[in-house]
This record gives C-alpha cells, sequence and structure tokens, in this order.
C-alpha cells in the first residue's frame, strides 16, 4: 500500500503538481493566526470526504487557512481520520500544458483524476479552481474541467479543495460562467465564507504573527511596531484586506532588520523549534522601522507618512516654488493637499484630492501635476497621463477603461492627469462623478481598482479664446488678474453641470506667463540642455552669453501657445548648430563651446583651450614595439623631460620594484581620504546643477560648472596614471620573460 501511494504521489508531482506536504517540511507555508473556526470547517469538510473552497478577499487569509489544515494533517494535530493525508497543488494552465485538442485535455485530465483516486491519503488542491467551468472549453456548447470531475465526486473518489474571491465565483462581464452557477457541482463542496476580522481580531492576530516572525528573521517586533503597521495599512490600503496586509508589511520589516541567525548555513524554518525571543545578535524593528519599510513597498517618501519627520507648509512651497514658476495659485492648490495627506487628515473614503486646472496652454499645468507625482510618491514616473480628446464616443470607452485601470493596478499611489478633460465625452463626465465619491472604478471585465491613493487633476482650456491672442501671456495688474480668474471660472461653470463642479476639491486657474518669467524658463530649458549626454561624454565645457535668451524668447515664446514652443527653439537654434560644430570636429579631449549671438542667429565658438588642455590630454601608448627615448620627448614620449640616463635603474628586480612602488603609490593616493574627499565635493557640485534654480544665477552656475570639470579632470588624470603603471607592471613581465636589455631600459625611463 505504502508503495502503491509513493507511486500515485510521484505521478501527479510529475504531472506538474506541487506537494505542499512537502513544502511544509521545508518550512516554505505560512501559519493561519485566529482562524480556528474556518480552520475546523476545513478539517470537517475533508472528514466528511467533501470539497471545501474558501470564499473571500484578497489578502484575508484564505491559503493561509488551507495551509494550516495541510500542518495540522501532516503532523497528527486534526482529527484522527486526517492524520497522514497529503496535499498537492496544481492550476487548469499547468493541466492544458502541452496539450492542442479536446480528447488530449481529457485523457490528462483523467490521468490526473485516476491518480488520486488510487490513493484516498491524497486531496488536490486546485490553485485557480474558480476556473473549472471554462478551462477546457473550445466553444460554447463544450464542457469544462468540472464536468469530468463531477462523477469523482460524487463517488468520493476525489477532494478538491480551492479558494476564489467572489467576484471570481459569480458569473458577470468578465466570467459569463462563475462556478456558483453549476449547482450541481458546487452541491458536493463545504463553501467555507472568510471575513475581514474586526480591528481588535487583526490587532491579535499581528501580535501572533509577530511571534513567528521574530522567530523567523531573528529580530524582536516592538508592541509600537505592530501598532504603526495596522495603522499605516489602515489608513493607506483601505482597498486590500487585514489582516494580510499588515502581517505582509511586518514580515517586510523584520526582513530590513533580520539578524545573522544561530546557523546561518541552514536556517530554520519560521515553525520550527522556538528560540529565544531575543539575542545579543537580535534586531529591533520599530514602528520607524515599520515606516521605513512602508515607503519603500509604496513609494511614498518617508517624510510624508513619518510622525518624526516634520514637514512645514513653507518647506513644502519652497519645493514647488523652485520648480513652478509664476503659479502661486496653483502652488497653493497642491500645497493643501499634500498637508492634508501628511497630517492624515484627507477623507479616506474618497481620492486623495480633486484638483481641476484650467488656463492657457504651456503655462505649468501639467509641469505642475509632474511635480507633485515626484514628490508626493517618489517619481515622476507616478504619473498617469491620459489625453482625453480621444475618448469623444461611447465606443472609446472601454479603451480608456482598460488602460487606466491596468496602469493604476500597477501602482495604485499616483497622481492621475486627465489632459484637456472638456474635449471628452459626456459620459465620460458621469463615470468620474462615481469615481469623485467613492474613489473605485470598474473595469469591462468587471473587475474594480480602487483609487483612494491617487489624486485626480483634470486640465482645461476652457475660456481662454475668449481674450483675444493680443492679450494672452502678457496680463498684469491684480485687477487684470482677477478678471482673467472670474472670466476662466465662469467659462468652467457654464461648462459643467453642478454635480460635477460640486465634486471637485478646488478649481485652479493658470496666469498666462510674463516676458520675465518665460526669460527664466529659458535660461533653465537651456541650461538642462547644455548637460545632455553627448556633451558630457566628449568632455565638452559649455557657456551661454545673455543675448542667447533674447533670441530664444523671440522665437520661442507665444502668447497663444505659452512655454511650448520653446523646446523646440532650443533644439532648433542651440542643439543643432552646436551638432553640427561637434560632428565635424574629431574628438581631441577638452573642448569649449560658447553660444552667443549673431544676426538674429545663435552660433556655437570654439574657444582655445590652450597648454592647460594639452597637460591634460592622456598618452596614448604605440602598439608597436616600444619607442626608444628622445631628446625631445623625454622617455615617456609624452612630453616629460627624463631623469639623466645614469640614474635610471639598470636591474630587472628593481626597475620591477619601481614599477610596483609606482603602482602602490598610485593606489594608495586614490584610496587616501583627501582623494575621497576631491570625489565627494565632485558629486556634490554635480548634484547641484540638477536643481531646477541652478542656471537661475548665471555667474553661480558658471562657477559652480568650471569647478566640477576640474575636479572632474583631476580624478580622470589619476585614474589613467594608475593604467598606465599596471600596463608597465603587466609589460615588465613580458620583457623580463624575454630577457630583451633594450625593453627593460624603455621600461625603466617609462617608469620615471
Amino acid at each position: 500500500m505504502a508503495r502503491q501511494r509513493r507511486a500515485a504521489l510521484e505521478h501527479v508531482v510529475n504531472m506538474g503538481a506541487t506537494d505542499l506536504t512537502a513544502r511544509l517540511e521545508a518550512g516554505q507555508l505560512g501559519h493561519a493566526y485566529g482562524r480556528e473556526d474556518e480552520i475546523g470547517r476545513v478539517l470537517r469538510g475533508i472528514q466528511a470526504r467533501r470539497s471545501v473552497l474558501l470564499l473571500g478577499p484578497s489578502d484575508v487569509g484564505k491559503t493561509a487557512i488551507l495551509h494550516e489544515a495541510v500542518r495540522r494533517m501532516a503532523r497528527g494535530q486534526g482529527p484522527e481520520p486526517l492524520h497522514g493525508k497529503r496535499v498537492v497543488a496544481i492550476s487548469t494552465g499547468r493541466i492544458l500544458t502541452g496539450t492542442r485538442y479536446i480528447g488530449e485535455w481529457q485523457t490528462r485530465l483523467t490521468e490526473l483524476l485516476e491518480a488520486v483516486k488510487d490513493d484516498h491519503n491524497l486531496l488536490l488542491y486546485v490553485e485557480d479552481i474558480w476556473a473549472l467551468r471554462d478551462a477546457g472549453r473550445a466553444s460554447e456548447d463544450a464542457d469544462g474541467f468540472n464536468v469530468q470531475m463531477r462523477p469523482y465526486i460524487e463517488n468520493q473518489d476525489l477532494v478538491l479543495l480551492g479558494e476564489s474571491t467572489h467576484e471570481n465565483y459569480v458569473s458577470g462581464p468578465h466570467r459569463p460562467l462563475g462556478l456558483a452557477d453549476d449547482q450541481g457541482f458546487m452541491r458536493h463542496f463545504d463553501v467555507v465564507k472568510v471575513e475581514e476580522p474586526s480591528l481588535d481580531e487583526t490587532r491579535a492576530i499581528l501580535q501572533a504573527a509577530a511571534r513567528h516572525l521574530q522567530r523567523a528573521h531573528h529580530v524582536r517586533i516592538e508592541a509600537a511596531a505592530i501598532e504603526r503597521g495596522l495603522e499605516l495599512t489602515r489608513q493607506f490600503l483601505p482597498y486590500q484586506a487585514f489582516p494580510g496586509k499588515a502581517i505582509r508589511l511586518l514580515d517586510t520589516a523584520a526582513g530590513d532588520r533580520e539578524a545573522p541567525g544561530p546557523d546561518d548555513a541552514t536556517r530554520r524554518p519560521a515553525d520550527a523549534r522556538p528560540v529565544a525571543a531575543t539575542t545579543s545578535r537580535d534586531q529591533i524593528v520599530t514602528a520607524d522601522v515599520v515606516t521605513a519599510a512602508f515607503s519603500r513597498m509604496t513609494g511614498v517618501p518617508e517624510p510624508i507618512i513619518s510622525d518624526k519627520i516634520p514637514l512645514t507648509q513653507e518647506a513644502i512651497r519652497a519645493y514647488f516654488e523652485e520648480r513652478i514658476i509664476g503659479q502661486a495659485e496653483g502652488i497653493d492648490a497642491v500645497v493643501d493637499v499634500v498637508t492634508l495627506v501628511k497630517a492624515q487628515l484627507h477623507d479616506t473614503g474618497r481620492p486623495l484630492g480633486v484638483l481641476f486646472f484650467v488656463g492657457p496652454t504651456g503655462v505649468g499645468k501639467t509641469e505642475l501635476a509632474k511635480t507633485l507625482a515626484e514628490y508626493l510618491f517618489g517619481g515622476k514616473e507616478k504619473l498617469l497621463r491620459f489625453d482625453m480628446s480621444e475618448y469623444k464616443t461611447v465606443l472609446s470607452l472601454k479603451d480608456f477603461l482598460e488602460q487606466l485601470t491596468e496602469k493604476q493596478r500597477r501602482q495604485s499611489f499616483s497622481v492621475i492627469l486627465l489632459d484637456e478633460f472638456e474635449k471628452a465625452g459626456s459620459f465620460v463626465f458621469d463615470l468620474f462623478l462615481q469615481v469623485f465619491d467613492d474613489a473605485r472604478l470598474t473595469d469591462p471585465a468587471g473587475r474594480s481598482v480602487d483609487l483612494h491613493n491617487t489624486i485626480i487633476i483634470m486640465t482645461s482650456n476652457l475660456g481662454t479664446d475668449q481674450a483675444g491672442a493680443g492679450s494672452l501671456g502678457f496680463v498684469t495688474g491684480s485687477g487684470a488678474l482677477a478678471e482673467e480668474r472670474s472670466r476662466l471660472m465662469e467659462a468652467v461653470e457654464d461648462y459643467f453641470r453642478p454635480e460635477f463642479i460640486n465634486r471637485l476639491d478646488r478649481i485652479v486657474t493658470f496666469r498666462p506667463l510674463g516676458v520675465a518669467e518665460m526669460r527664466t524658463i529659458a535660461r533653465r530649458e537651456l541650461g538642462k540642455a547644455l548637460l545632455r549626454e553627448g556633451v558630457l561624454r566628449r568632455n565638452i565645457l559649455l557657456d551661454f552669453r545673455e543675448e542667447v535668451l533674447d533670441v530664444l524668447l523671440q522665437v520661442g515664446f507665444s502668447p497663444i501657445y505659452g512655454a511650448r514652443p520653446l523646446q523646440r527653439a532650443i533644439r532648433d537654434r542651440v542643439l543643432l548648430p552646436l551638432a553640427r560644430q561637434i560632428a565635424a570636429r574629431p574628438a581631441a579631449g577638452e573642448q569649449l563651446f560658447e553660444l552667443c549671438a549673431r544676426d538674429g542667429n545663435i552660433v556655437a565658438e570654439v574657444i582655445p583651450m590652450g597648454p592647460l588642455a594639452e597637460a591634460a590630454r592622456p598618452e596614448t601608448e604605440p602598439a608597436s614595439a616600444p619607442l626608444a627615448p628622445t631628446a625631445e620627448t623625454g622617455a615617456s614620449g609624452d612630453g616629460v623631460a627624463a631623469r639623466p640616463r645614469e640614474t635610471r635603474p639598470r636591474d630587472g628586480r628593481s626597475v620591477d620594484g619601481r614599477i610596483g612602488d609606482l603602482c602602490a603609490r598610485l593606489e594608495s593616493i586614490l584610496v587616501s581620504d583627501r582623494f575621497q574627499e576631491v570625489d565627494t565635493r565632485a558629486h556634490e557640485l554635480v548634484e547641484q546643477t540638477a536643481q531646477p534654480a541652478f542656471w537661475d544665477d548665471h555667474e553661480r552656475s558658471r562657477e559652480v560648472l568650471a569647478a566640477a570639470y576640474h575636479l572632474d579632470r583631476v580624478k580622470e588624470r589619476l585614474n589613467d596614471l594608475r593604467n598606465r603603471a599596471e600596463r608597465l607592471a603587466e609589460r615588465a613581465k613580458m620583457v623580463r620573460r624575454h630577457g630583451d636589455a633594450a625593453g627593460m631600459r624603455d621600461l625603466a625611463a617609462r617608469c620615471e
């Protein structure tokens, strides 16, 4: 009998199944905490040879309950008839692997079912049990896996285990054939509903989970850390279920602080014999550690969610004012949103913010949204941007929903930018009425996506065509600005229904940009363009005169299009002439270009670098035999005078020694504190060039760039010398091996 059971198990595993009992013995299965009722119902169902389906939301603990049932059956902790039962897991996809025709998968499935039938100690866990009706169906009239499995279940030759969410279990737009609709099949199942625990129950579960995590990671988890994990996940992850989301956070935090265990070579499983809760090598998981772990998991910067790190409105405002020019009202709006999120006083039932940006094109609406995504969620890639002019018809709604929900699932913390919102169809306006209220959206497949951790920003040009092209871009004075704002607000309120307006947190009007503001933007954009990879890689030093900005403003500042044409002007008037100069000249070490204006055009003039460039140019050694020293060039051939011949060592060993000393000396310089200071300072200067306001002070930017280039030349020269010395050492081995006396003399000269 034992041999027959082993053969059945091996056969099932060879078909692609996973032996969960074996994974338990390797310490790879989780624990269930505070779920005694659900675990008992699962075990009683199995004892009665009934199949069991756990039904509940994601993260509620369904998988942990099944794992706990596997543990108790394997260790004799459940009802005696279940002792020694084994559970194997497989998916419908693995059963279908390699099959092309209906008959093939039916044969393969029958083979699997017969193997399980031969051993009543085997229980089959179907990882995607909700797909049994769809799996294998080539047409609407064809049968799925459930039809072939039914006789085995009815005769109690097969016990199926599985779990599902309610959305997957029932039929709907995304699943026309829900497993729940096959009543003849499901009457052989015990459906165990797994509800989300209360806050107090979750706290008790976390305390039990923490004890296992302490043993697994050799850490000590403070009670405050558990409370912090509970608070953060409840506040920022309301769409995920307890206790899974909080346990996952504690596990991540414990892994971050993990200390070396008593036996690092074979780390004991999580459910092995308990060790002391604290040892001298334990690390402590504090509330701050949990906060830092949550920041990494979600991408939300730690200062936003940490109570220990203060964040004043002045500091938030300074960040945005440094990056956004001339839009005080827009900055006020995003500062208020960030402040509410930081204080955790925002409405948790709605998105983090719903803002409507209205104003002329090219004045910073999109840039402000990008900057907000970077500040609040850690990167501009957290901006999900949609051109709403593409969704004017009902037929386009499906594409929009699919794109939005798919992107949102990949990164739930985001800024959703709906560009030119007024150009979308009215059905889109109605759709977002629901989104603004409950922060939830359903895709065409019937799957919901959560928007609680998003900021929704809509942009519009409504009302900007009423002022006339002549006045746009040159509105000045408080009275004119107030009149402009009133007109834009009136245009928005006339276009959208009151129920839509009432669901917005704020309507923000963007003022046209003046010439002085455009000049600042032009200086910044030009400075960023001059630090592109093609310039830095060629070691080119660039500078520009103020008159260049005048030319750029003449061609790149449109009263109608704002700053939009500026990028095109920089490309056509600056980068193309510069590219022609670079392409036409061979790479010759350092080069200095200065941009200046001539007859209304921008030209790039080459400035001679002088002797400094020649002195910094690295030596290029010939590939042929080594050159003998000459009086003109010296022994090294690089313009450095050689020492008198009589001072050069003649013995091969002493040459090797001098080359070794040279290598050691250069290496000691490169690892010295002084060199590290130079390297650190060079990095600091480079970081300054990335600051948004770096180019605002032209003289200061010149000084920083000059210092950065100088330190970079020092570093490059020292590294080049080290490489040359290492080449000499390799060459010395070869020369000594061939007994080349002339070559050894040349090496001595080069070493000097």
